[in-house]
């Protein structure tokens, strides 16, 4: 086989994260309505991870402030971040239509809901 000392073994490329330029994520977010629009401008507004926007609670939207409190994020750290001023209405949008849908589930005497425990849309 002859001389190996000069053998080194292959190191393995980083993985870079596929990013999206400004272009492509205008044209991404054109193609959303709804819910799936403010999720993905949530995404990318405020620097959010999926499960994060998906865990977010009213109680951690500080609109006053324009920041959002993030809870157990990577390295189970807290933080604070931005919040898109952009995105103030429509959060507030989906707040009420959500507090609506609460409100009708609750009148169905089926609903298995909780009952009696104090709900952040009480106030609504």
């Amino acid at each position: 086989m002859g001389n190996l000392s000069d053998f080194r073994r292959a190191s393995r490329q980083r993985k870079l994260p596929v990013i999206l330029s400004r272009v492509e994520m205008s044209k991404l977010l054109e193609q959303l309505s709804g819910t799936a629009l403010l999720v993905a401008s949530m995404l990318f507004g405020s620097g959010l991870r999926r499960m994060k926007v998906v865990r977010l609670r009213v109680n951690d939207i500080d609109f006053d402030q324009s920041q959002l409190r993030i809870w157990n994020g990577k390295g189970f750290k807290h933080r604070l971040t931005t919040l898109a001023p952009e995105l103030v209405p429509r959060l507030q949008d989906q707040i009420q239509r959500v507090a609506l849908q609460l409100r009708a589930d609750l009148k169905i005497s089926s609903y298995a809901g909780a009952r009696g425990v104090h709900s952040p849309f009480s106030d609504l």
